[in-house]
């Protein structure tokens, strides 16, 4: 009886499993970017990639919210955009550890547009306009 095994599904699997790996090794919960700003990986299921950005600031509730989340949002997807690089670099180095491997030679990502965002308060008391506030955005990213 003959088996037919699906390459393109193998590669998926095998090309996941490396970059499961180039993940836990490089960024493994949370690596700080700025003094401001920290990047983890939440790796799902077996085809998807969340970037998770995390930028403490001080939010002013004199100034629009849509405005404030608009800047931190801004610095979020730049720091992604940079490491997303190193990202691309150090999978192609797991792989090439990797011997007799069907995984994808090298990986090209790209942010989604698609994101979660939500705020935190560290810092509050009832009558203060400035807070101290933790900015998540969660960003699914793209793989090629």
């Amino acid at each position: 009886m003959e088996t037919f095994v699906n390459e393109k599904e193998l590669e998926q699997k095998d090309t996941y499993a490396i970059l499961a790996k180039t993940v836990q090794r490089t960024y493994g919960k949370q690596s700080k970017i700025t003094d401001t700003c920290f990047l983890g990986y939440t790796l799902p299921n077996d085809k998807d990639l969340i970037a998770r950005v995390v930028t403490i600031f001080i939010y002013n509730s004199q100034k629009p919210r849509e405005e404030q989340l608009k800047i931190e949002r801004d610095i979020a997807f730049q720091c992604l955009k940079d490491k997303l690089k190193d990202l691309k670099e150090e999978y192609s180095k797991e792989r090439e550890m990797v011997q007799g491997t069907t995984a994808k030679k090298s990986i090209s990502f790209s942010a989604s547009t698609d994101y979660k965002e939500e705020i935190q308060f560290s810092q509050t008391t009832i009558h203060a306009h400035i807070k101290r506030a933790f900015y998540t955005i969660h960003i699914p990213i793209k793989m090629k």
